[in-house]
């Protein structure tokens, strides 16, 4: 198990944001190895609910299961 943290100090919350973090997260950790295709991803926020909890954000997050073949949960 690996734990991940993204600070900004930036003051845009929106889930742009979130995609953009967690495209970088998955991309290190699969040319590290740590993350293989068809592999189960857990993801847990504690950020603001604009930028986290928003349906633009889930959406994003679904392409990106899509894009890189693995699970998100």
């Amino acid at each position: 198990m690996e734990f991940h943290t993204f600070f900004s100090d930036g003051k845009r919350q929106d889930a742009g944001v979130v995609k953009n973090h967690m495209e970088k997260l998955i991309k290190i950790l699969m040319d590290e190895g740590a993350l293989k295709e068809e592999a189960i991803f857990y993801s847990h926020s504690d950020g603001c609910a604009s930028q986290y909890r928003c349906s633009t954000a889930y959406y994003y997050l679904a392409n990106l299961a899509t894009k890189f073949n693995i699970c998100w949960q």
